[in-house]
């Protein structure tokens, strides 16, 4: 069964919503947005998508012009996660397997 698209920009956003979050929330997920900022990530793809239906080019399925935002999204929320002022240091060089001091072997004081 197909159906006629939508003809206002607005509706194909409404639809949008309804038939792709489930999507977005796996594709931002897989991207490395963290479970907490999921629904806030969401939240700006689809404010993007608002400011930009204007420039919506209908050669394109409305999936893939979400995977693209989504994807900037996620780079953003990432970033901003690792600029958070709660992260700690130690985590990362537990990460990395070595010890804070590992770096300083060596360098006099």
């Amino acid at each position: 069964m197909t159906t006629t698209p939508p003809s206002r920009p607005i509706d194909l956003l409404s639809e949008a919503c309804a038939r792709h979050e489930v999507y977005l929330r796996g594709r931002l997920r897989g991207l490395g947005v963290p479970e907490a900022g999921l629904d806030d990530a969401v939240q700006d793809v689809f404010e993007v998508l608002v400011r930009r239906i204007g420039a919506y080019d209908r050669r394109f399925s409305l999936r893939q012009w979400m995977a693209g935002v989504a994807r900037k999204i996620a780079r953003r929320h990432r970033e901003r996660a690792q600029r958070a002022p709660g992260r700690s240091r130690r985590r990362n060089w537990q990460r990395r397997g070595s010890t804070p001091r590992a770096g300083r072997r060596g360098r006099r004081r």
